[in-house]
């Protein structure tokens, strides 16, 4: 993988752009372009790493090159998981011959982190992907596109801090996953819990605002990877008696203790 400080060594002491950056720009764009697998490089388009579309949109090469001079490349993104790079424990078992398909995708530091290690638990069950696969058709490759996305935007938020300078570990993931948790504790509603965001993101710096969900349902939409079944049961208006078990049974019309109907 080589030293990539130059990935955030953009401007000289001047306000220039280093050669070391340039150099290495045209060397990440060549080696994202090369990637014949489509869920990292599709129509001549990838997913853009700049601090603005954090891997969440796909450009050309010129648009990607124009948007990583303006904006530099996205915090933390050293291993490049969105353009087909390995991570380090993969590439060693490559290393040693050993089968990638017989081993789990599994991060260096996942043991270390434990909102990191919960991403690919949620992940991994069905999403070990075969990097020389094509894809053989459209509805494939649009399939195995949105599993993919769910899955790098999901190792994303695990990875970026919540703003430029916060404590080690406190990334986006993290914090969306406490400020929900505090919804349920505290019984805060929608409304109430939206403008408790907006305030928060009122209160950030412009360029760290984008970085945590706008609402409720963005933040839900986020955190649905991790979600458990569930099952919906009727229960008698007065809160008298739950219509469960042998009592799911249509038949049941009224509740019996206080008499209320079942149905309106």
């Amino acid at each position: 993988m080589g030293d990539r400080g130059w990935m955030y060594h953009r401007l000289d002491d001047n306000g220039c752009y280093t050669d070391e950056f340039k150099i290495g720009v045209e060397s990440f764009l060549d080696y994202a372009f090369s990637q014949s697998n489509p869920e990292f490089c599709c129509r001549n388009r990838i997913k853009c790493p700049c601090s603005k579309c954090m891997n969440q949109e796909w450009h050309c090469r010129v648009t990607v090159q124009c948007h990583l001079t303006k904006w530099g490349f996205m915090n933390g993104y050293i291993v490049w998981l969105a353009h087909g790079e390995q991570p380090l424990r993969r590439r060693q078992r490559h290393q040693l011959g050993e089968s990638s398909s017989a081993t789990p995708f599994v991060m260096e530091d996942q043991c270390n982190d434990p909102i990191r290690g919960m991403v690919m638990d949620a992940n991994l069950h069905g999403m070990e992907y075969n990097m020389n696969e094509q894809a053989s058709d459209e509805p494939i490759f649009e399939e195995a596109m949105g599993d993919a996305k769910e899955f790098f935007d999901l190792l994303q938020a695990a990875n970026t801090p919540l703003y430029d300078g916060c404590d080690d570990g406190d990334t986006v993931l993290k914090w969306v996953s406490h400020f929900l948790n505090a919804k349920t504790l505290y019984n805060m509603s929608v409304a109430n819990w939206d403008y408790m965001l907006k305030c928060t993101r009122r209160w950030m710096k412009p360029e760290d605002r984008d970085r945590i969900p706008k609402d409720f349902y963005s933040a839900k939409k986020m955190m649905r990877r991790f979600s458990l079944g569930y099952k919906k049961y009727d229960v008698c208006v007065n809160n008298y008696f739950l219509y469960y078990g042998e009592y799911e049974n249509k038949n049941y019309i009224a509740c019996p203790i206080c008499g209320e109907p079942r149905y309106k």
